[in-house]
């Protein structure tokens, strides 16, 4: 089959005053560190065609990302069960759902839908004859499991960096990076796909605008190959994951400085990948194939007598319930929990071209999970994408939620019982598999 490659970037960034997503207090963006992107890759093998989206959020709720499918499917005709639209998860992007502290910006949500369908749209009109190459390299001195057993017997997110309590990481890493990238018949490059397992590293004040560390991937990847080129930085299954080696003191910081933690994983994982890239095979005739499927996934739920004490604590501020700030919100959560459905209703895609598949998984999925997807899919190669398609939280398995710790903490963001986690999971070797026997 004879593959043809379109990409394309829209702009995303808010206006100023915009409330910002990814603490527990409602923050009010003061000024734009960097631009915010939504890039998009259109590929065709002459008989299907598929698109795959990161957006430079924190997440997006799926009724945003159907929007944007749908007004992307009237202006191209590709299906909205074959298109992947995810989020990097930067923690200083619009609040596009009411989290925590922060205020939803509806209004923005209806702006976003159509600006991600005009860079399908673009990406379309941009398709070219293309070469694909893949690859699989590994980073990892980047990823470290951020929960931790302590001597206590009490599992901690983020504990204390070497601390003397410190027993064991309560999870697995995800090491590889995943590369799928595209050139011109003359070598030079036209897009990438980088895929790694990393939660967001970010900087700043925390009040300007910013993708954090996932544009600096791409700067550092358009410097190395010395070209111009949208890179989609997808996130891995990291919802348990970070670049902190809780065994090790951090090293010192420049004063004054606040980004040289992701400059430096940026330049690490783009030299994997450039490495992965240089080594790859070139392919000319590839199949290329998505689909999607509707999974329900049970959401966990509070007791009558949690949420009789959860109505009774929130009808008071914080200080006169004798409360700190993220408890009091914590229990607000539960009450907000209980107005949605039992059963969610979600989505998860996948995609290939050649021998590289990749799923779309709707929210923050613990390591373990992509584990499994890559150690059960037919693809040669795969890359699990989180933050896709919709929002439901972080995903934990059973065990995770047995532990505690505040991933498992019931709230808007944080629904599925561990078993909808698998729910999640098997859905999506299910359509890796269905792509692979067609």
């Amino acid at each position: 089959m004879s593959l043809s490659v379109g990409t394309a970037r829209a702009c995303i960034t808010p206006p100023l005053g915009a409330s910002l997503a990814g603490y527990f207090e409602d923050r009010k963006a003061v000024d734009v560190h960097d631009d915010l992107h939504a890039r998009a890759l259109v590929a065709t093998d002459g008989q299907e065609s598929l698109a795959l989206v990161t957006c430079d959020l924190i997440c997006c709720p799926r009724d945003v990302l159907d929007r944007a499918k749908e007004l992307a499917y009237l202006r191209t005709g590709i299906a909205p069960g074959k298109q992947t639209i995810s989020c990097t998860h930067t923690h200083t992007a619009p609040a596009t759902a009411g989290l925590l502290g922060a205020v939803q910006e509806q209004a923005y949500n209806e702006w976003l839908a159509p600006r991600i369908a005009d860079a399908i749209q673009m990406a379309q009109r941009r398709l070219q004859p293309a070469v694909a190459c893949w690859g699989v390299g590994s980073e990892p001195d980047e990823v470290h499991n951020r929960r931790w057993h302590m001597r206590n017997t009490s599992v901690v997110m983020n504990p204390p960096v070497g601390s003397p309590d410190l027993v064991r990481p309560a999870g697995p890493t995800d090491p590889e990076v995943g590369l799928l990238a595209f050139e011109r018949a003359d070598g030079t490059p036209i897009a990438a796909v980088v895929n790694y397992a990393l939660h967001y590293v970010g900087g700043g004040s925390g009040l300007e605008v910013s993708a954090d560390y996932f544009p600096l991937v791409e700067a550092e990847l358009n410097r190395m190959a010395d070209a111009p080129f949208p890179v989609l930085m997808t996130n891995g299954c990291c919802g348990d994951i970070n670049n902190v080696n809780f065994r090790v003191p951090d090293p010192p910081r420049p004063a004054g400085d606040p980004w040289p933690q992701a400059r430096h994983g940026a330049r690490v994982l783009a030299a994997e990948a450039i490495k992965v890239w240089e080594q790859s095979l070139r392919h000319t005739d590839v199949r290329v194939g998505a689909a999607s499927c509707e999974v329900p996934v049970p959401r966990r739920g509070s007791t009558p007598a949690e949420l009789e004490h959860a109505a009774q604590v929130t009808s008071m501020t914080a200080e006169e319930a004798g409360m700190g700030l993220v408890q009091w919100w914590m229990e607000r959560e539960k009450l907000l929990v209980a107005k949605l459905p039992e059963v969610l209703p979600t989505l998860v895609s996948a995609g290939h071209v050649g021998d590289v598949g990749w799923v779309g998984l709707p929210g923050e999925v613990f390591c373990e999970f992509g584990l499994a997807v890559k150690e059960r899919s037919p693809f040669a190669q795969t890359m699990p994408i989180e933050l896709a398609n919709d929002y439901v939280g972080y995903v934990c398995t059973p065990e995770g939620i047995e532990q505690g710790g505040y991933e498992t903490w019931l709230a808007r963001s944080s629904l599925p019982t561990g078993e909808g986690g698998w729910k999640l999971t098997n859905a999506a070797i299910g359509l890796l598999k269905q792509l692979a026997s067609q």
